[in-house]
């Protein structure tokens, strides 16, 4: 990925730039989309910092990565930054808003959705236990003045700074920290059962765990959380990667009575349509 990644881009791009050519790039291999960006689609929470309500986007970027024929699905929020210069062991900060900070890496329940872009549950983040459902993404220039990206789950990320005694509509900065290892780090998701990746300081290494299904919560045992990813993709149209994750959710919900059953009161799924990536890691030509 890397070495494709810098034919296509410049260093002067846009993290969203970035990620839309890394979509571009895996889609020669597998059947991938991007679909906008969850950029200003804010939401409320309760903030553990200031005790009151605080108002931040849910993330620049909604991956969706699934395999029909592991009968596996995985989705994070992911917040894309461009740190500009060098991350490795010796520079392992970048700035960050600590709001969103705290919203990806505590994973509260919503207390409310703002306007009706995409009206998520207000569980979209609590529902699993899984690390990796709220990550950080962070493209970097290396010594070769090459474009990089560094991954870490959100609640692996820490802070020295100063942190805010007051809630602020815009920025509140604050320098993230990513833990260095010289290799990456996986622990066990909540099921112990799959590998999941909490850092890496490689774009091959994310890019590869994304396909492996490392990153994000599992979806299967969650129908309400499918049934919701399924009434924003039916909104999409005819797009390739939205029929194959369409139909494979279809195999997998139970019937319509019974996921209305489980749903919360909340769950009001209308709403105009989110956006995100979507890769089928299924190889083309190999059931994807």
């Amino acid at each position: 990925m890397k070495a494709e990644l810098n034919q296509k881009s410049k260093t002067h791009y846009t993290e969203i730039d970035l990620f839309r050519n890394m979509s571009s790039i895996l889609s020669s291999k597998y059947q991938v989309s991007f679909i906008e960006e969850t950029h200003l689609q804010k939401v409320v929470y309760n903030s553990q910092q200031i005790n009151q309500a605080a108002t931040r986007e849910i993330s620049d970027l909604w991956i969706i990565a699934f395999s029909p024929s592991q009968t596996r699905a995985r989705m994070t929020f992911l917040q894309a930054k461009y740190h500009r210069a060098i991350l490795d062991s010796m520079n392992t900060k970048f700035s960050g808003d600590y709001f969103q900070y705290e919203l990806l890496s505590t994973r509260p329940t919503l207390s409310s959705i703002v306007g009706i872009k995409c009206n998520f549950p207000l569980d979209i983040l609590s529902f699993s236990c899984c690390d990796s459902v709220g990550s950080y993404g962070v493209f970097f220039i290396d010594n070769n003045n090459q474009i990089d990206l560094a991954y870490c789950t959100a609640n692996h990320l820490t802070t020295n700074s100063p942190l805010p005694a007051f809630y602020t509509s815009t920025t509140a900065p604050v320098k993230l920290d990513i833990p260095y290892s010289p290799v990456n780090q996986y622990t066990l998701c909540s099921f112990q059962t799959h590998s999941e990746l909490i850092s890496c300081f490689d774009i091959d290494s994310f890019t590869q765990s994304l396909i492996n299904l490392e990153i994000g919560a599992e979806l299967i045992p969650y129908p309400i959380i499918l049934a919701f990813v399924k009434t924003v993709l039916k909104q999409k149209g005819t797009d390739p990667t939205v029929t194959q994750l369409l139909n494979f959710i279809d195999r997998l919900l139970p019937p319509p009575n019974i996921v209305a059953a489980g749903a919360d009161a909340n769950d009001n799924f209308d709403g105009l349509p989110c956006t995100l990536l979507l890769i089928n890691t299924d190889e083309k030509g190999n059931g994807g």
